[in-house]
């Protein structure tokens, strides 16, 4: 099956003469199991400084499913309220129910997640943006620009 996005699944040598990418990796599919998920997608999950991106294989198109679902941030993690939130949450007397306080646990830090990092997915979207343009680029500037943004990223 095709790749969507970058090619290449692992490089070495990036800013150096030995610079490399190859595609290590495959999705290989017969025809019962395309008619099964015929709009089944690979995608290079480009995401972190490793030197090797894994492919996902998504077998049916975007799932019509719960919105505004609760997501925890690691870098959640560097803030000290954080602790706080879940600390208040987990010893809330008026319930007992461990369901419950995970539930207000879950809506407390969404909610003070999206004042604290109300524009980290934006950031996030920008740095990938920046690092797929920068990808393929092989000038001084670029290699500094993809190195720079790569460790902001991470």
């Amino acid at each position: 099956m095709d790749i969507l996005g970058h090619q290449y699944a692992w490089e070495r040598g990036r800013n150096t003469d030995h610079w490399i990418e190859i595609r290590l990796d495959r999705v290989l599919a017969n025809a019962q199991w395309l008619e099964l998920f015929p709009t089944a997608k690979v995608y290079n999950l480009k995401r972190s400084p490793s030197d090797y991106s894994p492919l996902l294989l998504v077998p049916e198109s975007q799932h019509k499913g719960v919105k505004n679902k609760f997501h925890f941030e690691n870098s959640w993690l560097l803030e000290p309220a954080c602790f706080q939130i879940v600390k208040d949450c987990w010893e809330d007397q008026v319930t007992h129910n461990v369901m419950h306080k995970l539930s207000n646990y879950a809506k407390s830090l969404q909610v003070w997640g999206l004042e604290i990092t109300g524009c980290f997915q934006k950031r996030i979207k920008d740095c990938k943006g920046k690092l797929k343009v920068l990808r393929n680029k092989r000038d001084t500037q670029s290699l500094e620009e993809y190195e720079a943004t790569k460790s902001s990223y991470s």
